[in-house]
């Protein structure tokens, strides 16, 4: 594996605790406790941003859209949508939660 250095400075309060986590899970280092930290929670923020999730009713809501669809499928047993790029553009994006 090759790896990069990453320097960061803590509040020694921060620094004791994790230092009392990293010991605790039986790590050898501050910097694999930190590793793992930022692995796992890098992979969830990935995720979250790399598709979208609707409830039942949101995705009947904008199935029901004046966009619509060029078609629906199964694919590996979960519901895709395949829009066109042109009515992608077209698409009034912003940020919202829908949970």
């Amino acid at each position: 594996m090759v790896t990069a250095r990453f320097d960061m400075r803590l509040d020694e309060r921060i620094k004791t605790k994790a230092e009392k986590a990293r010991a605790l899970l039986g790590l050898k280092s501050l910097s694999d406790y930190v590793a793992k930290l930022i692995d796992a929670d890098a992979s969830r923020v990935i995720a979250e941003h790399a598709g979208i999730t609707l409830a039942d009713d949101a995705f009947d809501r904008f199935v029901n859209t004046r966009y619509g669809f060029d078609f629906l499928c199964l694919h590996n047993g979960r519901t895709r949508m395949f829009i066109s790029m042109k009515t992608v553009a077209q698409l009034p994006f912003q940020k919202i939660s829908l949970r």
